[in-house]
């Protein structure tokens, strides 16, 4: 038998663990606190956060003297001396999110220090021939973004950039795409050197979490599990109220843990056999039953399509689908147990990008759940299925944009000096949010 040395055969990176300081992370909490109850006075902020009313004052007003925190006074006060009320500053800096769809655009979105859409916009770029290529595309259509929003580059503080892909965060760096070379690539730097502003880049699912945690449903709570079935399977941790990564940076994989170990086993869009995504997912279901053969990969565009013609098939009864999609939500559930027995989340929140498939999938995982886990477990677990949308993708490269500018002790691209005010015109969208803005 021939044995290899991967130590010698694979490049080694030193990695070097990046840990949030408890101030830092204690000045985030106050933030997502005012941002959920503001306007709200400092004497309130003890209940809401947890943290001293000492260390409250301190971190409050170096937000307020950096600009990023707004407090007037409450002018409804009955008696006494008026309260002063702490509000994100809706008219101070400006952060910009940023994801690609399924058909190649680079959706764009505007948002205030407040979490309010400002102004958004939709912009295609080719088909990129390597990931140096995609960074250089995207950076290009950023600054035709930036150009059509009318916000000068002194006002956005920072980018954030949903990818799918497996990304180290930490380091700006993009270490696998299912349609690229898998090695670590420089990927946030370059886009930043041409838009001229700070960029952090994080995986898809990441920032979905994220989106449910600032705006959804995990606002409140600072730990939790999110599983998203759709195109792939894939699951984000938070701890602490931010996202958890491991010691290399990189986020777990969870669509990817093996679930059949036979020669025989479903193959994957990684290149592996067996993974859950290859089971249970909208693509490992009709890529097993042969109904994407004639499609080039990745067929992001077809699938949804294709996959409610599929669940039609359930609906109707036809036998051949009817036992795919319960073979799918089993092999889901046992993995979720597993996930379970290993993590022991207290929330688990499971996203499911079809309505139908939710409706099938939810009754049979609980049911998998009550065989595979832990006596125990279950009953102190707050588990709740519901369908995802869209609004992730603004709401999620947003708030990791305004996490990563809270985050920064020296918060990168702002200054102390007061801003212009900028001001919502009164053109709207259906949601009520500015459609553009005026400077």
């Amino acid at each position: 038998m021939k044995y290899v040395d991967l130590r010698l055969s694979r490049k080694c990176v030193k990695i070097v663990a990046v840990r949030i300081s408890d101030h830092t992370l204690n000045r985030l909490a106050i933030v997502k606190a005012i941002l959920a109850h503001g306007p709200v006075a400092r004497s309130d902020l003890p209940n809401l956060t947890n943290l001293s009313a000492g260390l409250i004052t301190q971190l409050t007003q170096a937000l307020v003297m950096s600009d990023l925190v707004t407090e007037t006074r409450d002018e409804n006060a009955r008696k006494g001396r008026p309260r002063l009320l702490l509000e994100l500053n809706d008219a101070g800096a400006v952060v910009v999110g940023a994801s690609i769809d399924g058909r190649g655009n680079l959706l764009t979105t505007f948002v205030s220090l407040a979490g309010r859409k400002l102004f958004e916009t939709s912009g295609h770029f080719p088909l990129p021939r390597s990931l140096p290529d995609m960074a250089q595309h995207i950076g290009h259509t950023l600054n035709a973004a930036i150009a059509e929003s009318g916000f000068s580059r002194d006002q956005i503080a920072r980018i954030g950039i949903a990818l799918p892909a497996l990304i180290n965060s930490q380091r700006g760096e993009v270490h696998f795409g299912s349609t690229f070379a898998a090695e670590p690539t420089p990927f946030a730097g370059p886009i930043s050197q041409i838009v001229g502003i700070p960029v952090t880049i994080e995986n898809e699912l990441d920032c979905m979490a994220r989106a449910e945690h600032w705006f959804g449903n995990a606002r409140g709570i600072d730990d939790f599990t999110l599983v998203r079935v759709g195109f792939s399977i894939d699951a984000a941790q938070f701890a602490s109220g931010v996202p958890r990564s491991g010691t290399s940076g990189l986020s777990s994989s969870f669509g990817h843990v093996k679930v059949a170990a036979s020669e025989g086993a479903n193959p994957c869009f990684c290149g592996g056999l067996g993974c859950l995504t290859a089971y249970a997912s909208m693509y490992g279901i009709l890529n097993s039953h042969g109904l994407l053969a004639d499609l080039p990969f990745p067929p992001m565009e077809q699938i949804p399509e294709r996959f409610a013609k599929f669940i039609g098939d359930v609906q109707i009864g036809r036998a051949g689908a009817t036992e795919a999609v319960k073979k799918a939500a089993n092999i889901f559930g046992m993995a979720i147990g597993n996930l379970l027995n290993t993590t022991s989340p207290l929330h688990l929140l499971v996203a499911v990008d079809d309505q139908k498939y939710l409706d099938l999938l939810e009754p049979a995982c609980m049911a998998a759940l009550e065989a595979t886990v832990m006596t125990g477990v279950l009953p102190v677990t707050h588990i709740k299925f519901f369908q995802s949308n869209d609004d992730w993708r603004w709401k999620g490269t947003a708030a990791l944009a305004l996490e990563q500018l809270y985050l920064d002790d020296s918060r990168n691209g702002l200054s102390a000096q007061p801003r212009r005010k900028i001001e919502a015109v009164n053109d709207q969208n259906s949601d009520g949010n500015a459609k553009s803005v005026a400077v």
